[in-house]
């Protein structure tokens, strides 16, 4: 081999590495994405919503609390208040928590946190009860909704 083609045959190589480089990475970001698609399409909903009820929690002049809340579920005055002095709903760990309760259907972890019962944790998440905290959900899901102009779509 001459000294000319060894010196194309390096440049070749170096060229190809390159790319292989760039192949590479781009086929870990491309299995990255397909392998947390599905998580982030159950996660990714449940924390936009808790954040954007939370925003609509904290604004000021804002009447939405864990006392409304909790009076639209029940009328146990002890529930109700071991529920708000337990929960801060303006802090978006513990609105979190009661998002995941309905989202990931675990109302058993928040009943037992909350000493609420069955017909107390369906009221609280029942989005047909004005001001109740599933109403809030529905209303913080429809306003994205709109927002993103996004239309609802069946899988058949």
């Amino acid at each position: 081999m001459s000294e000319t083609q060894a010196r194309g045959l390096g440049s070749w190589i170096y060229k190809t590495s390159e790319k292989m480089k760039y192949l590479s990475e781009g086929q870990l970001i491309a299995k990255s994405i397909t392998s947390t698609q599905s998580l982030l399409l159950k996660v990714f909903p449940a924390e936009f919503s808790t954040r954007n009820l939370g925003h609509k929690i904290n604004i000021p002049g804002s009447i939405i609390s864990c006392e409304n809340f909790m009076n639209k579920a029940s009328t146990n005055l002890a529930t109700i208040n071991n529920t708000c002095q337990k929960f801060n709903f303006g802090q978006l760990e513990d609105l979190r928590f009661f998002v995941n309760g309905t989202w990931f259907g675990q109302n058993a972890t928040v009943m037992a946190e909350t000493g609420m019962n069955t017909t107390e944790m369906n009221n609280f998440y029942n989005a047909s009860i004005v001001g109740s905290f599933g109403a809030e959900i529905a209303t913080v899901l429809s306003d994205t909704a709109n927002m993103y102009n996004c239309t609802s779509q069946s899988k058949a």
